[in-house]
């Protein structure tokens, strides 16, 4: 821990030293001008050499990372638009509440007005067109489905007339084939008795073979003809040709009836598709990307606020086109506080820590929280957001300071770092003074050190009381400067956060002592206050 502490010391005692070297500086040359004027101030006394002492109290004892910023709106928004139109109208002024939605200015829009009209002229010529087209395809689809419908009840009569001719027309097939059978073998044997002959007569053979051979085919010629003579009585008996003709007649309207229905759904789904082609047309004509675009910029011409709050600038002029941002809405009723967190303390804080405000425009501590902290660093640190609780007597853009609370112990005993003494067993001491005979005593009280800030360390031991009072510091080479300045009304009142003359460690004691090694002073504050 020891070692912690000095490191700490290191990088923050040196800013620290340097002021405290030019206060001294000054403060040494004001009170040898001072004490000059002050003749009624006895010698003996500024040279006695009484040590500066502090009551021994509880109180709470804070460390803090202390941080200035500037006031900002929680939620800041700019109102603008990428319309070339003049400004015709601003309904608002620096400092008006406004709510979301509320107008802000409109554009002048006389031109794009007249625009936006043509292109619904257009739009409604092409509605009206798309309609008649609309119409006619309905018409035609119409016309279409009714002509099939009637085709179909005709094919329905051609297949039942069909039909009512099927079983007659196979009644006289049945009748009719076994005569056909017959006559057909008689007329092929018929063919073959002939080319036999004819085979004979070629080769010259002789004439009694020629003779048999020509019997033979005119007999079987003979048989044909009977055969075909049969078949013929039985056609007409059963009336074969006429009842063919019927039935092939019938198959000749069912399939011209089929085609034409064919013909006439073919003509359905074109009068369809073209009725869905014409219904698309006429949605499109209501709906005309020129209009649209138009009317979006007519929307873009009125210019409203995108966050409720108070109207902080106005960039907009009436007459003029706007360039950049016509107006700028803070919201007043939600702030935060801007700050930076320096590298060294960067390792220290983190996202929700309580935080204590203050301003020179308010009274008190106003309550905040911090809530968001940048990952990269800037040139001065890691810039940071504190929200504020209550925004009551704050204002947009005023300075304020933040303590960013690290740790708070309460009702402990609290005394200066420096009138902590580090003895060489590595134990610490304070020094109770009491008085003897007008003469300052000290004894030394041996302590434990518990929580510390840069200015302040908690102390416990059984021999502690309350209102003990305690050596402020254990450097004695600043006593009667110490002494002097107490003399002084005001010229030490804001030397080093007010704690007493507070020495960094490791400058050196004639007789002093060595104090808690390392201890740090740079940041913190004690709640609860120190007598001195």
């Amino acid at each position: 821990m020891k070692q912690h502490l000095q490191n700490l010391w290191k990088h923050r005692w040196l800013r620290r030293v340097l002021v405290l070297a030019v206060v001294l500086a000054v403060l040494g040359g004001a009170a040898f001008f001072w004490l000059r004027r002050r003749a009624a101030v006895p010698v003996d006394m500024l040279q006695s050499g009484l040590v500066r002492t502090t009551r021994l109290q509880k109180t709470s004892l804070d460390d803090a990372v202390t941080v200035t910023g500037t006031v900002q709106s929680g939620t800041t928004s700019t109102v603008t638009t990428d319309q070339k139109y003049a400004v015709k109208e601003i309904l608002v002024q620096v400092g008006d509440t406004v709510q979301e939605g509320d107008v802000i200015c409109t554009l002048d829009t006389s031109e794009l007005e007249e625009s936006i009209e043509k292109a619904r002229e257009n739009q409604a010529e092409q509605a009206q067109s798309a309609a008649s087209q609309v119409s006619s395809a309905s018409d035609s689809l119409n016309t279409a489905t009714a002509d099939a419908a009637a085709q179909e009840s005709v094919l329905a009569q051609a297949q039942a007339d069909l039909a009512a001719l099927e079983s007659g027309w196979q009644a006289a097939q049945s009748a009719v084939a076994p005569y056909e059978e017959v006559y057909n073998q008689a007329q092929a044997d018929c063919e073959a008795k002939g080319a036999a002959l004819t085979a004979l007569q070629a080769q010259g053979t002789d004439a009694a073979a020629i003779q048999a051979a020509q019997q033979e085919y005119d007999a079987a010629r003979e048989q044909a003809e009977s055969a075909r003579q049969r078949l013929e009585t039985a056609r007409q008996q059963c009336s074969y040709d006429s009842l063919q003709q019927q039935y092939q007649a019938a198959q000749q309207a069912v399939e011209q009836a089929r085609q034409q229905l064919d013909q006439l759904e073919e003509k359905v789904t074109q009068a369809s598709q073209q009725l869905e082609t014409s219904q698309d047309s006429a949605s499109k004509a209501g709906e005309s990307d020129e209009l649209e675009q138009l009317e979006a910029q007519l929307e873009k011409c009125t210019l409203r606020a995108s966050t409720s709050g108070k109207v902080t600038e106005i960039g907009a002029t009436v007459g003029s086109i706007v360039n950049g941002s016509a107006a700028v809405i803070q919201d007043t009723e939600t702030l935060q506080l801007a700050v930076t967190i320096p590298e060294y303390d960067i390792a220290d804080v983190a996202v929700g820590m309580e935080v204590r405000i203050t301003t020179d425009a308010t009274d008190g501590e106003i309550a905040g929280t911090l809530t968001q902290i940048s990952p990269v660093a800037g040139q001065d640190g890691f810039s940071a957001t504190i929200a504020i609780a209550d925004p009551t007597g704050l204002y947009i853009g005023m300075n304020a300071t933040a303590e960013i609370l690290l740790s708070t112990v309460e009702d402990v005993f609290v005394v200066p770092i420096d009138a902590v003494e580090e003895q060489e067993d590595g134990s610490y001491v304070i020094y109770e003074c009491t008085q003897q005979n007008g003469e300052q005593t000290f004894t030394a009280i041996p302590v434990t050190l518990g929580a510390q800030n840069d200015y302040y360390v908690e102390v416990s031991g059984s021999a502690l009381q309350e209102g003990m009072e305690i050596r402020a510091s254990v450097l004695e080479e600043t006593t009667d400067t110490t002494q002097q300045a107490q003399q002084m009304p005001g010229m030490m009142g804001g030397m080093m956060g007010g704690e007493g003359g507070a020495t960094p460690p490791n400058m050196g004691s004639e007789a002093g002592g060595a104090r808690p090694g390392g201890m740090e002073g740079s940041r913190g504050g004690m709640g609860g206050g120190m007598n001195g």
